[in-house]
């Protein structure tokens, strides 16, 4: 991902607020407040004609990315935030750099973290207790590859198509349905784990743990 792209991204979720103004808007006094990041540096030190036409730049779709970067280049300087527009470039840059070498190392991981879950899941001579446990001690050895491999894996629990009524399949509550055989729904029996280990719900693995994992890999 390319610094434009994550400037805009980045940008997108400050439009509101921004705009808006320290005072009366939703980030001001007597206003609901934002959830998102606070603005950078370089746009915190500009009028709010400055901010509009840097928006004006991001929202731009006929830009490409390049043009995108060389716009906002020429933008701060005309407002005078040049230093402070390097200083959160080569930070959002690094930061960048940064993810994708995490992103790397948890990929360059996930097959042997598939192997070591796969091992623990289909071993039956353990109870469901031993193997929530089990699974909390992959997580500890492997903090980000479990989790995307639950993720992974919930991409693929649909049934099959077919007539969509309540319990019909691909219904709510037939076989592919949310809550039917195959379903993804919480009630769901996502690849037969339920029948082989009982219902995972609030007695699962991830009971005692903040992720929203089940036993559906």
């Amino acid at each position: 991902m390319s610094f434009s792209q994550s400037l805009l991204i980045f940008a997108s979720v400050l439009v509101a607020s921004t705009l808006a103004g320290p005072k009366g808007g939703p980030g001001g006094p007597g206003g609901r407040g934002h959830h998102g990041p606070p603005p950078p540096p370089f746009l915190q030190n500009v009028t709010g004609e400055g901010r509009r036409a840097f928006f004006d730049i991001i929202s731009n779709q006929s830009l490409t990315l390049t043009q995108v970067d060389s716009q906002t280049a020429t933008w701060a300087q005309t407002y005078g935030v040049s230093d402070q527009y390097t200083a959160f470039q080569a930070n959002m840059t690094a930061h960048m750099n940064e993810v994708k070498q995490n992103v790397t190392q948890v990929v360059s991981q996930l097959t042997a973290a598939q192997t070591a879950l796969e091992s623990v899941m289909e071993n039956k001579d353990q109870t469901r207790q031993q193997l929530k446990e089990a699974i909390d001690n992959l997580k500890q050895q492997y903090p980000q590859e479990i989790p995307t491999l639950f993720f992974i894996a919930g991409q693929f629990q649909r049934g099959p198509k077919g007539p969509k009524g309540p319990k019909g399949p691909g219904g709510p509550k037939g076989p592919g349905g949310r809550k039917g055989p195959g379903g993804r729904g919480r009630g769901g029996s996502n690849f037969g784990w339920e029948s082989k280990f009982g219902k995972m719900g609030k007695g699962g693995p991830d009971s005692s743990n903040d992720s929203d994992d089940s036993l559906d890999f």
